[in-house]
């Protein structure tokens, strides 16, 4: 068994980590490099072509061009590609793109029928121009990114980036985008999806700063055609904003207890105690009627007997003899 002795496995660890830190520095370095080259293109016109295969015994091919004008940081594109399934599932298919500086206009024409989406760059609905800070940026954004060895396309001498996905669910393994160290261009792209045949993209005849019509890039729709604007997708279930939970409904104040409910029967309940009836008392006299003065006089009947009040209160759903100018007088009507 071999034994490393402390001091050579320090030096390995410190050699790992230098080695790292310089592997993540470089992609720094050649990202200035890319820039400061792109940033003497002022118009850009290249040829596209790509290749792939769909199944074993079908294969896509597409040609195409694209068109860039810089705008300070960004830039505004067209780019027209016709694209051709070989086999038995064959198929023609075109797809021009229009970037306007603020939307991506996208019509694509499949067995004569036209449809038009309106998104933003990057959507994965378009193939990104070969500019170099926009196709780095949207690089950076969704791969992890580090550099190869260079690598000779075409004429070109190029840096090769590495780029893994940092979403695995996008269904690319792998990226490679190869970049003209002299012009800050892409030279081409092979795309390996996780399942599938790898695409090959080479951009070709690249002319930079040549005259450009900048009319161009303003967007026109095809007669007869609506506009579909792309939504963006429903967020998964986990990452749904939970909605808050409702307020508590504060309790009220409770209420004195109700009588205990009397449970239904086919009998009637019983009746309640009878109240004594007091002893009739006389009628009392008409009241005379003043017709000179207007003033009704009701005259007391002569040594009448008192009147037993005997009346009813109300508390809760449970009634009760009382006394008083407070109790519900039943012959009144007034409870």
């Amino acid at each position: 068994m071999i034994r490393w002795s402390p001091v050579f496995m320090c030096c390995l660890i410190l050699l790992v980590a230098t080695a790292s830190i310089a592997h993540a520095a470089a992609f720094e370095e050649v990202e200035a490099d890319i820039l400061d080259a792109w940033s003497k293109v002022r118009t850009l016109k290249a040829d596209l072509a790509l290749e792939t295969m769909i199944e074993e015994e079908s294969t896509m091919t597409a040609t195409g061009d694209v068109t860039m004008l810089v705008v300070g940081d960004a830039a505004k594109y067209r780019q027209r590609i016709t694209m051709k399934i070989e086999g038995p599932m064959a198929l023609d298919m075109t797809m021009d793109s229009v970037y306007d500086g603020q939307e991506l206009y996208i019509v694509n024409e499949v067995l004569g029928q036209k449809t038009l989406l309106k998104t933003q760059p990057g959507a994965g609905e378009d193939i990104p121009p070969p500019g170099g800070k926009i196709l780095l940026d949207r690089v950076k954004e969704d791969f992890t990114v580090s550099v190869g060895e260079d690598r000779k396309v075409g004429a070109a001498r190029c840096y090769v980036l590495e780029c893994v996905p940092k979403n695995p669910a996008e269904g690319i393994a792998r990226l490679l985008v190869f970049m003209n160290k002299k012009t800050g261009v892409a030279a081409g792209m092979e795309i390996y999806p996780e399942v599938g045949a790898p695409i090959m993209v080479r951009y070709t005849n690249v002319r930079i700063n040549s005259d450009v019509d900048p009319a161009q890039f303003v967007f026109t729709a095809p007669e007869g055609v609506a506009i579909a604007e792309e939504t963006p997708a429903a967020a998964p279930v986990a990452e749904q904003q939970e909605t808050p939970p409702a307020a508590p409904v504060e309790e009220p104040e409770e209420a004195p207890p109700a009588a205990a409910p009397v449970e239904e029967t086919d009998q009637a309940p019983p009746a309640a105690a009878p109240v004594e009836e007091p002893e009739e008392a006389p009628p009392a006299a008409a009241p005379s009627v003043d017709k000179t003065e207007g003033v009704v006089v009701v005259e007391e009947p002569e040594e009448a007997p008192p009147r037993t009040e005997n009346r009813l209160r109300l508390r809760g759903d449970q009634l009760f003899e009382s006394e008083g100018e407070d109790a519900v007088d039943l012959d009144a009507g007034n409870w």
